[in-house]
């Protein structure tokens, strides 16, 4: 039987507004918005409603941060074997 080959993808925080480009004073207050909007998901412990997580094109297990390799080495191995 054919081994399953790995997919890779991404976790990350689904947040922004859309903007005018050209008016600098929206972009920082969007800016601004957006960073009042992770404390508050801190604060009040809401991230599951923001955390998105999606299959990747052009990433690999070069591209998984050490830190989550290190720290939790029982997936490391479930990912990549001894």
């Amino acid at each position: 039987m054919a081994k399953k080959k790995k997919r890779y993808g991404r976790v990350f925080i689904d947040m922004g507004y859309v903007v005018d480009l050209d008016n600098e004073k929206m972009v920082e207050h969007a800016m601004d918005c957006l960073v009042e909007d992770l404390c508050n998901m801190a604060k009040y412990d809401e991230y599951n409603a923001n955390i998105r997580i999606e299959p990747a094109k052009g990433v690999g297990k070069e591209d998984i941060p050490e830190f989550l390799l290190e720290e939790h080495k029982d997936w490391a191995e479930e990912t990549f074997g001894k």
